[in-house]
Order: C-alpha cells, then structure tokens, then sequence
C-alpha cells in the first residue's frame, strides 16, 4: 500500500495544477520551488499516474490533477469540520452519570424510550433507573444525596 501524502502536500499540487506554475504555487505556500517539486512527487507516486504534464508550459494538470484541483476545496472543508468536530468533543465530558426515578406506570409506557435514546450517542453513560412509587424514590434521591456529601 502507497503512503498517503499529507494535506498540505495535496494543496501543493493542486496549487500548482490551478496556477500552471511551480513558482507561483511556491509563492502562495511561502516555500521554495524545490519544495514544491518534491511535493508532486510523493502526491503522484500516491495517485498511482502523472498529475502534471511537465512536458508543456505552463504546467498543465493531467485528468488526475484536474479532478484534485477541483475537489482540494472540498477536502480543505470536511478537514476543518473534522477540527472542529474534534475541538467540540474535547468539550464535552466523556461520561455523564444519569440516575432516572420512573413511576411504574410511566416506566412501562415511555421509559424503555428515555433510556434507548442517550444510549446512541459517542458519550459513555452510566444510566441507573429505578421505578417504583415517588415516596420510594424521595427516599433513594435522599440517601444519594448523603452518599454525595460524604464522598466529596
């Protein structure tokens, strides 16, 4: 299996490919032109084909270097959703401890649905539920609320 390139290194190329010109890409990127070059190298060997035809000048992008140049912008998108994806998740705890007093009857109706619901989710969740009369789940909120107090 080829090693795939890195992002920046596909930019590269796909600079290259837009503009026709090593020197203009080395520009945009703040590098040198040799940086540039050994840059299509690893981005072609990946692609298994030539993405630029360096035989004609401008450089003109092969059909595999105009399909990157049109689809880096896409790519440039999903991988800053993706950071930000990732900078939403380091926000959120990663589990959530969820106690649920359910009468009987409403146990029996809608809570198979309360508890199925936060199961889908990406956070681990330790979920306790209990049914049973509302005097018996006073006492149980109580005798928590003292386990609380002396675990702190």
């Amino acid at each position: 299996m080829r090693p795939l390139p890195d992002l920046k290194t596909l930019q590269i190329v796909a600079a290259v490919a837009e503009t026709g010109s090593m020197h203009e890409a080395a520009q945009r990127f703040q590098i040198t032109q040799s940086a540039v070059s050994q840059a299509v190298r690893p981005a072609e060997e990946a692609a298994g084909t030539r993405l630029l035809d360096r035989s004609r000048r401008p450089l003109v992008p092969t059909r595999a270097g105009r399909i990157l140049a049109s689809r880096i912008f896409d790519l440039n998108h999903n991988y800053e959703a993706l950071l930000g994806s990732l900078r939403a998740a380091a926000t959120l705890p990663e589990r959530i401890d969820l106690r649920l007093g359910l009468v009987d009857s409403y146990a029996g109706t809608v809570g198979a649905y309360l508890v199925k619901e936060p199961m889908t989710g990406t956070t681990a969740l330790s979920l306790f539920v209990w049914s049973g009369l509302a005097a018996s789940h006073a006492e149980a909120l109580l005798l928590c609320a003292d386990l609380s107090e002396t675990i702190a």
